[in-house]
């Protein structure tokens, strides 16, 4: 037997079988039905798995599944090539019909129309990306007014007019709240044409179910960190003066800080402000 012929596991036993001291055996065995299993072969001659690993250069695992598995050897279906203009746009009309285009790209080959079936990941994304598409990261919509932004700009402007050096935020202890979750919220694609406007497919932030996090960083340096357990409730004023204002004092004492806190409802309290301020806590 050649040695290209005993790259297969089950070649390789047959080999091993043929060998032995019952080739006569085995030489009869041959004559039985190709859907026979090797394991009746075994079971005659009395060799065990460990005999045959002995012999030959496979694992225990891999003999057992060239005795177990169908002697004739499956053939890999060939794959397509690349998709052709007729196909890419039918690719492209399917994308636009209902939802489709939110389909992550690891799921494509799957859920295409009977037209694309045998495509590969590989294939598809090449195909969206000759129709002028790209998958895109959906953004965050978050529900803010004119007046807001003009606000919030106005807001940063004259921060940076007072601090216009990347050195002169060295002292800001810049902090914010954040879930983690176990739903990819965040994490969604669209597959779009690259003209199309992306804020149009933007996703709707919504309450998650997770744990809630509170943290902060100064310059190169982090700052104190917080774990909100559920039984803490919101984040009230009461609770964010009980839980949160105790660990900004406190590295407030080893740094003086400048402390920076959007505008939540229980970070702009007057209880939270009257407290920041008896800790001598100055608030960007």
């Amino acid at each position: 037997m050649s040695r290209a012929v005993l790259a297969s596991p089950i070649f390789s036993v047959l080999s091993f079988l043929l060998h032995s001291k019952q080739s006569s055996h085995f030489s009869h065995a041959l004559c039985i039905h190709s859907s026979q299993r090797v394991d009746r072969y075994i079971h005659d001659f009395g060799h065990t798995y460990r005999e045959i690993a002995a012999r030959t250069q496979y694992t225990l695992n891999q003999i057992h599944r060239a005795i177990h598995d169908p002697v004739t050897l499956q053939k890999k279906k060939p794959r397509k090539g690349a998709i052709r203009t007729p196909q890419r746009e039918q690719l492209r009309q399917w994308l636009e019909t209902g939802r489709n285009r939110y389909i992550p790209l690891y799921q494509l080959p799957a859920r295409v129309p009977s037209p694309l079936q045998g495509y590969g990941e590989t294939a598809l994304t090449r195909a969206i990306h000759d129709l002028g598409w790209a998958s895109f990261v959906r953004p965050k919509k978050i529900d803010l007014t004119e007046e807001d932004l003009r606000r919030r700009i106005q807001w940063c402007q004259e921060q940076l007019r007072l601090r216009p050096r990347p050195e002169d935020w060295e002292d800001v202890l810049f902090s914010d709240e954040t879930w983690a979750v176990n739903d990819p919220t965040w994490k969604k694609r669209v597959h779009m044409d690259k003209t199309n406007d992306l804020s149009k497919y933007a996703l709707k932030k919504r309450r998650p179910k997770g744990w809630m996090f509170w943290g902060s960083f100064t310059g190169r340096r982090k700052g104190p960190f917080f774990v909100w357990e559920k039984e803490y409730g919101s984040i009230c004023a009461d609770n964010y003066i009980q839980y949160i204002l105790p660990l900004v004092g406190r590295f407030n004492q080893e740094q003086r800080i400048v402390f920076q806190q959007d505008n939540a409802s229980a970070h702009r309290a007057r209880k939270t402000k009257a407290r920041l301020q008896e800790l001598g806590i100055e608030v960007l």
